[in-house]
């Protein structure tokens, strides 16, 4: 068991461990944008045995009407997930597209996470770049990413 520790211990690269424990603090967490369902359910689930509270709304409408259904906090965390977008661009389209909508830079309460292509600035509460040469390796690094949040969830959990 000590091996095995050491080994998920050493296996993340940098960037994802200090995504990891920002995310541990969170209460709960809803997952937004354009990654595989499928895949995204997965972790839901995982996280939710965890103890952590997270969902992935299948919606038709902004992600803004998402945030105020939720009712979400200070200490909840949205993960916006773009497998072609950054942030920027992310927001631009929205906006244009809902023609009303403020999109997410403006004081909203819970704190933004942003998996995509890199985002111009970095007032996020991180941001993490997955491969953009092709879907399945934009989704297989999704796909990673999640399996290792949960690895280090263990990892942490002392499970």
């Amino acid at each position: 068991m000590k091996k095995m520790k050491k080994v998920i211990k050493n296996n993340f690269p940098h960037i994802q461990t200090q995504i990891f424990k920002k995310i541990m603090v969170c209460k709960r967490i809803v997952i937004l944008g354009d990654g595989n369902r499928f895949a995204l359910l997965l972790c839901q689930k995982a996280l939710t045995y965890l103890g952590y509270p997270c969902e992935i709304p299948v919606y038709l409408g902004s992600e803004e009407e998402i945030i105020d259904q939720f009712h979400l906090k200070e200490d909840d965390l949205v993960i916006i997930v773009s497998l072609h977008e950054t942030y920027d661009d992310f927001c631009t389209n929205r906006s244009v597209f809902y023609q009303n909508a403020n999109y997410l830079d403006v004081k909203i309460k819970p704190k933004i996470g942003f998996i995509g292509v890199a985002p111009k600035d970095n007032h996020l509460y991180f941001n993490y770049n997955i491969n953009q040469e092709s879907f399945d390796k934009s989704m297989n690094e999704l796909q990673v990413f999640f399996l290792n949040l949960v690895q280090y969830i263990l990892y942490k959990s002392g499970i």
